[in-house]
């Protein structure tokens, strides 16, 4: 048995008094979050930099890349007049510009530390995000959060579940066809970040 298979094999279940823990600091708010922005973490790579040739295949995978899959969503969101922020401190140049130019903003430095992170988190209306830690702290914060998940999603998301046992907040969303991140029902994570 592998060990990234054990909590399955040995049917464990999540402990709900790790959400909203107090080590993390006050929870997600849900009230007046009109105005708030929606948080973005996409990539686990650096697009394009000399770092993403030491990449892993698993976090090429998991991650969008920034002009072939979320652009266009991006742009439909805006409609909306919904503010975005990007979550990630680490961002090819041209990827910066590109999403600059459609205005979402970087409330984080590069080096921000994960309280930094937790605030930007608490400060947001919701969360679009790969399966990274920042996913993570989000639901552990209580909030609405869409986990953008790959047809091969690591074993804790199940198989075909659409709620995460681990984060009640956290609402997950498949790739239909492998690779291809244009097979996930964007309509259905704009709803679920503008509901």
């Amino acid at each position: 048995v592998r060990v990234m298979s054990l909590g399955q094999r040995l049917e464990l279940t999540p402990n709900p008094t790790f959400t909203n823990s107090s080590h993390l600091g006050s929870p997600w708010q849900s009230r007046e979050i009109e105005n708030r922005p929606i948080g973005l973490f996409f990539s686990t790579a650096t697009i394009g930099s000399a770092r993403a040739r030491d990449i892993d295949y698993v976090k090429r995978w998991k991650s969008l890349d920034l002009h072939a899959d979320l652009l266009p969503h991006i742009e439909r969101w805006r409609k909306s007049s919904t503010p975005i922020v990007c979550l990630q401190t680490e961002l090819a140049d041209h990827d910066r510009e590109s999403l600059s130019q459609m205005g979402v903003t970087f409330p984080l430095a590069p080096g921000a530390s994960f309280a930094d992170t937790a605030d930007c988190i608490r400060s947001s209306r919701g969360v679009v995000s790969i399966d990274t830690a920042v996913a993570h702290l989000a639901g552990s914060l209580g909030c609405p959060t869409a986990l953008l998940l790959p047809t091969w999603a690591d074993w804790r998301w199940g198989v075909e579940r659409r709620t995460s046992v681990w984060y009640p907040s956290v609402s997950l969303f498949r790739q239909q066809e492998h690779g291809d991140w244009n097979s996930l029902d964007w309509a259905e994570v704009r709803d679920a970040m503008l509901a």
